[in-house]
């Protein structure tokens, strides 16, 4: 989890020196093309630098719960949700058979009353992560909202108000340049080296303190039912 955070990290300060390379030179100036996609490039990756967070520390959790092997009856009631949803995922098809239906049901009876029926997930976490995760849409009140829906204990060590802004500002380039609703250079011109390098730091700052809530929480076992 902190390796592939670690990466994305630096593959940000490598995008911010060039930005301040560039800022340097005489001849460039804030109109400069180059210059300004750099700065907008630098915001998606901020923005995708939290959603990838988000994804690997849920598959975390996931691959603990597969991992102790245990059964349904053990794990709390958001997982045995998280669970029943990927299970039933097309389980109403139309074009399904009867056969099809009664089979997949008669599966997840079994996993659910049978003690030696271990929990499984999709080993191919991006054919379910749909289920719990809201993309293009990440920002702080949604991993807020993710971490109360499945208990976490998400505490911010420090209370900066200004990643609320940030996360949000992230989101809103993101999702305009992704959609072609403005161009990599207008949204570029709009920032400043300052905003950007705050930006990283509060971003990065937040992430760490959710990694290491979800950290505890799987060291703690929070994902299981208390005896």
């Amino acid at each position: 989890m902190e390796k592939e955070f670690q990466k994305r990290i630096n593959e940000i300060n490598l995008v911010l020196c060039k930005i301040k390379e560039l800022t340097k030179k005489q001849t460039l100036n804030s109109s400069d093309t180059y210059l300004n996609i750099l700065k907008s490039l630098i915001i998606i990756m901020l923005y995708n630098l939290s959603e990838s967070t988000v994804r690997i520390a849920f598959q975390a959790i996931i691959d603990t719960i597969v991992n102790e092997k245990i059964n349904y009856n053990i794990v709390t009631d958001p997982f045995k949700n998280l669970w029943i949803d990927i299970k039933t995922n097309g389980l109403f098809d139309p074009n399904a058979s009867y056969t099809t239906y009664k089979k997949k049901v008669t599966c997840i009876v079994d996993s659910i009353l049978k003690n030696d029926n271990y929990l499984d997930f999709d080993s191919k976490f991006e054919s379910w992560e749909s289920v719990y995760l809201p993309g293009g849409n990440i920002n702080k009140e949604q991993i807020f909202k993710l971490c109360r829906k499945y208990n976490i204990d998400f505490k911010e060590k420090d209370d900066n108000s200004f990643i609320h802004y940030a996360m949000d500002e992230q989101k809103i380039v993101r999702n305009h340049l992704s959609h072609g609703n403005t161009s990599f250079e207008t949204e570029g011109e709009k920032l400043s080296i300052q905003s950007i390098e705050s930006s990283i730091k509060i971003t990065v700052s937040f992430l760490t303190d959710f990694m290491d809530s979800i950290k505890i929480f799987i060291k703690k076992g929070d994902y299981k039912q208390k005896e």
